[in-house]
């Protein structure tokens, strides 16, 4: 049985019940998509004229005529390389739009330790988190066993975005919708029809690709949406792509929690880990990937052959940036590598102090003090602590 603790907290002022309120909702949909995001020229040109452009925009919506604008595509290095579509602002202001109006009823409803794009449960919680739980299993082993020793089990899926289904992802946003509006109605329909403009979008279709096609080369083509069949695979990066993983995904991390008993448990996106004492890992490390996979198989998805990860947790484990062990917590070989190469910018003047105090920021979470020392000495630069 489910039980909810928390009451669902609105994202918009106000929620629309009727066509004369959309455009209030838009407005503050605009505000948000704006909050906290690099100034483009294509939100200053959407904002310049915003009364009239949110006007037009809702009476599209109204009307039944709204449709995703093209995007521009382009491909990334760090920290992985990939491959994103870069919505307009319009359309970011219809996924704010949709988001505030679901996202609070479906968050919370999902597990407390899916961390992905959800208020408060980001990557410092996430790798807290976990650290609990490597306690919480060594203290349960040693009261049972005498032995200090837990394991942790770390699983991925394989080309999670580019593999979704979007037909299923639709029904499961209706289903949603169905349950959160069960007397219908206008927001309902909106709601429903902007859920389908949106997943059914076929985003290669008159994109603009930015820089050279070459780029695309070293990129594998299960990672790129141009590499799909019809009907499969979503943009990385837009705010209704990460509720949607989380829509689908909270299949299996019921399945994983409930079904399979595994207290503790965190996802973030396609990453997932299980904290195991001796006894449950004896007990269910046998059949617990397939197990999973199976689940994962109803929802058209499978684990990536290569990337299963089972040891001690005394060995720490690597996640959301860091190497976590039960009592601290070290950056990763990733997270130094950025650090070091910000450093060096900031000391050859290419870019200004806050890009390395942005770091700095994120540092301080962990034991890092050492690291933080030789990058310092290495550029020059005076560090105390």
């Amino acid at each position: 049985m489910r039980i909810v603790t928390k009451k669902a907290k609105n994202f918009l002022r106000q929620i629309p019940t009727r066509d004369e309120d959309l455009f209030c909702c838009l407005f503050e949909a605009a505000e948000n998509a704006s909050r906290g995001k690099r100034r483009t020229v294509d939100q200053a040109r959407f904002m310049k004229r915003h009364k009239e452009n949110i006007e037009i925009l809702a009476n599209d919506i109204i009307n039944r005529q709204y449709k995703p604008s093209r995007s521009k595509a382009f491909i990334i290095h760090k920290p992985v390389i990939r491959e994103i579509f870069a919505a307009t602002f319009r359309d970011r202001v219809v996924h704010h739009f949709l988001y505030g109006i679901v996202a609070p009823w479906w968050n919370v409803r999902f597990i407390r330790d899916s961390y992905s794009c959800q208020e408060g449960k980001g990557n410092l919680d996430g790798v807290a988190r976990m650290q609990k739980y490597m306690r919480q299993a060594i203290e349960e082993n040693y009261r049972k066993t005498g032995r200090k020793k837990a394991w942790i089990v770390q699983e991925d899926i394989k080309g999670f975005f580019m593999s979704l289904n979007r037909e299923m992802l639709f029904k499961m946003a209706v289903e949603g919708l169905d349950k959160q509006f069960p007397k219908k109605g206008w927001l309902y329909e909106t709601c429903k029809y902007l859920w389908k403009e949106i997943i059914f979008d076929e985003p290669t279709k008159g994109v603009r690709r930015c820089g050279k096609r070459s780029d695309w080369n070293d990129l594998p083509k299960r990672k790129s949406l141009f590499g799909q069949p019809k009907g499969q695979g979503i943009v990385i990066g837009n705010l209704t792509s990460q509720l949607l993983s989380n829509i689908c995904l909270n299949y299996l991390d019921v399945y994983v929690t409930r079904t399979l008993g595994i207290k503790r448990y965190g996802r973030y996106v396609d990453d997932f880990y299980m904290v195991l004492t001796e006894e449950e890992y004896e007990k269910l490390m046998p059949e617990l990937r397939e197990k999973i996979g199976v689940k994962l198989g109803e929802l058209g998805l499978e684990l990536h052959p290569a990337k299963e990860y089972i040891q001690p947790v005394s060995h720490g484990a690597n996640f959301l940036g860091w190497k976590v062990f039960p009592y601290r917590k070290l950056p990763s070989e990733r997270l130094i590598r950025n650090f070091r190469e910000s450093a060096r910018l900031v000391a050859a003047g290419e870019v200004d102090e806050e890009t390395i105090i942005s770091h700095m920021g994120m540092l301080r979470h962990g034991d890092t003090k050492k690291v933080v020392y030789r990058v310092f000495n290495n550029n020059g630069w005076r560090y105390k602590y």
